[in-house]
């Protein structure tokens, strides 16, 4: 149901607009949008939706043994997105 959805993703809509209101208050115009699901399928997913030209997407700092063991979401995005990536 929607409240389940609204209670799950209610933290990273707030960090998502946060981060919105920053590349607003630069001259952007970010278009934002809380999904669940897997990370990469989902991001690429969004980003061709939508015909994105940009993805920007944040690190964790995973160290290079845990981002080799469990993968990581930058590292897939930047092999398979058609899109140009920025990681941070």
């Amino acid at each position: 149901p929607q409240e389940s959805f609204d209670a799950v993703t209610g933290p990273a809509r707030e960090h998502v607009e946060k981060a919105a209101t920053t590349l607003r208050a630069r001259g952007f115009e970010p278009r934002t949008e809380v999904v669940l699901g897997h990370p990469v399928k989902r991001l690429l997913g969004v980003a061709t939706d939508t015909d994105a030209s940009l993805v920007v997407v944040g690190s964790r700092g995973m160290s290079y043994p845990d981002r080799a063991f469990l993968g990581s979401v930058s590292d897939q995005l930047v092999r398979q997105a058609p899109a140009c990536i920025v990681a941070r």
